[in-house]
């Protein structure tokens, strides 16, 4: 079987599902919808099963994928996101867990599936603590544009602890090192005190790597913190050593459990009725739990 799905960097679950799929299925290929013309990729490599970002369905997409199925196999769509479903007359749907009701009211005849947040612990994973990288507070920013509420909250944070800040979008604070690569952004991880988050963004990547986190958001993993007691709470938990690792062990037990894109390609494989691959994933994520809780 031929398996495709679009690459996109700045798209955090097609990336951690397109790093857990090339674990399991070698043979995967990542295709990057602007460097390679749809029927050009569609020629060379002749997929059975498409995974892509809603996006990347464009007229082109939509007349190479109808052209092959008149003439040769049809070509099983994943689509995640919403687009012209009528047109291409997708397998499967994924969608955010937080998808309005508005929409799926409008998408009643195709099949979908919401996928919540997860781990990639594929490229986030087992970092090394080193000195070049430690710091008190860590921000990484790979996942999210930058808002006023970020540059904010990491100004006030930078007055007070050593402050450390990588990733794909630019800080514009003089803490900001410039685009990382996922090792060093996890060495980064393992040689902070306290990451911070914003809207779950990174925050399932800094509980699996065993990382004590503060976000913006309710969670079931770690503390919420606000603008207004960001500092009370940072010297809380900088002074409370046990606590931080209390909390991290038992968030990394909980998410190489349960909420891993393993675990989440495992329930889309198996709406595919690729029994044998979705076990697969599911057998990779419990190794990984079985070693955590080791």
């Amino acid at each position: 079987m031929n398996i495709v799905i679009s690459y996109d960097s700045n798209d955090m679950m097609i990336n951690g599902l397109c790093a857990a799929l090339k674990v399991i299925y070698p043979n995967t290929v990542a295709w990057i919808p602007n460097k390679k013309p749809v029927y050009d990729m569609i020629d060379e490599i002749q997929p059975d099963l498409i995974f892509i970002g809603s996006k990347y369905i464009n007229n082109s997409f939509i007349s190479a994928v109808n052209n092959n199925n008149k003439d040769a196999k049809r070509i099983d769509i994943v689509v995640f996101g919403i687009s012209h479903f009528d047109k291409i007359n997708p397998r499967l749907i994924c969608l955010p867990d937080n998808v309005p009701d508005t929409i799926l009211k409008h998408i009643d005849n195709y099949k979908y599936i919401k996928i919540s947040p997860a781990a990639n612990v594929v490229q986030y994973w087992n970092g090394k603590h080193e000195e070049k990288y430690q710091s008190d507070i860590l921000y990484i920013s790979d996942t999210q544009a930058i808002d006023e509420e970020i540059i904010h909250t990491l100004s006030i944070i930078r007055q007070h602890y050593q402050l450390k800040i990588c990733g794909k979008y630019k800080v514009a604070l003089p803490e900001y090192i410039g685009q990382t690569t996922y090792k060093e952004e996890s060495n980064f991880m393992a040689s902070t005190k306290i990451a911070i988050d914003f809207n779950q963004s990174m925050l399932l990547n800094y509980g699996a790597n065993r990382v004590f986190s503060l976000s913006n958001t309710t969670n079931l993993y770690f503390p919420k913190f606000t603008l207004k007691e960001i500092l009370l709470q940072l010297n809380k938990y900088m002074n409370l050593a046990v606590s931080r690792e209390t909390i991290s062990n038992n968030s990394y037990k909980n998410i190489l459990k349960h909420h891993t894109y393993f675990h989440r390609l495992s329930d889309i494989l198996n709406i595919l009725q690729l029994s044998d691959l979705a076990q697969q994933s599911l057998s990779v994520a419990a190794k990984l739990s079985s070693e955590a809780r080791q």
